[in-house]
């Protein structure tokens, strides 16, 4: 299989594996070292490590259903192991709908197997004022 053909496949399970909501399939494509971060920077989000990251997916996992991602446009380079996509996902929540608009950027190992990085750029305004909330309900951390 060439490493397009790889990262195209890897993509599209990490797709799948958010569109599950399950912890352990969100978990499996990534590299041991792979990190994660939600940007904009001025959102203050550090870069998490795998068991940062799924430290936080525990806590998130509960108060979403139903979460479902849409990628409007993907840009794969083989030579750069990178995907970058623009993208939605919506949601069920106990505090109603979720909806947020994302620019995600994957980097992957030589082979393409596996996700070494993720750069998340989330709607930051949307997502400062459903999280507040979601607080405000004494839903999150």
């Amino acid at each position: 299989m060439s490493t397009l053909a790889a990262q195209k496949d890897t993509t599209q399970a990490v797709l799948d594996a958010y569109n599950a909501w399950d912890l352990e399939k969100i978990l499996a494509f990534r590299a041991p070292n792979c990190q994660q971060q939600v940007l904009p920077a001025s959102m203050g989000r550090p870069s998490m490590s795998n068991d940062e990251y799924r430290q936080r997916l525990k806590q998130l996992l509960p108060w979403f259903r139903k979460f479902t991602i849409t990628v409007h446009a993907a840009v794969h380079d083989a030579e750069a192991h990178t995907c970058i996509m623009h993208a939605t996902s919506t949601a069920e929540t106990d505090i109603g709908p979720y909806g947020n608009e994302y620019a995600l950027v994957l980097n992957f190992t030589n082979d393409g197997n596996k996700v070494t990085k993720i750069l998340e750029f989330v709607d930051s305004a949307y997502s400062i004022k459903f999280f507040a909330r979601l607080a405000e309900a004494g839903l999150e951390a």
